[in-house]
């Protein structure tokens, strides 16, 4: 059958996300980048037109971070560069920060319980 080596682990934890930064949501730019866009993704179009939470939805970026959020995602979607090389040095720490707090939604979109569009 299969090993215990071959599985593939499907579900996350939010505290598992949280507390396993160097693994699940760990600073390699490519992890960066796509937590930013499903979590733009995940925003109203009200709300991404105006880079302001507008919505009491609990998806997308919260108030503290939408400002900043919709910054480094806007930066993401509008790079040339191939994906995982549209981040680099301090920014991928600095739009990493507007990432965490969202851990709980990313476990969500992870294990398939919460669809981004």
């Amino acid at each position: 059958m299969y090993d215990k080596g071959q599985i593939r682990r499907l579900f996350f934890s939010k505290e598992e996300i949280k507390n396993a930064h160097g693994e699940v949501v760990p600073k390699a730019a490519l992890a960066v980048e796509r937590a930013l866009i499903r979590l733009y993704q995940l925003q109203t179009e009200d709300e991404k037109n105006s880079s302001d939470t507008k919505h009491n939805n609990a998806q997308g970026f919260s108030q503290s971070t939408v400002k900043g959020g919709t910054y480094w995602a806007k930066i993401v979607l509008e790079s040339a560069n191939p994906e995982g090389k549209r981040l680099y040095g301090m920014g991928v720490e600095k739009a990493r920060q507007y990432v965490l707090p969202h851990c709980g939604q990313l476990a969500n979109i992870a294990n398939g319980t919460l669809a981004v569009s």
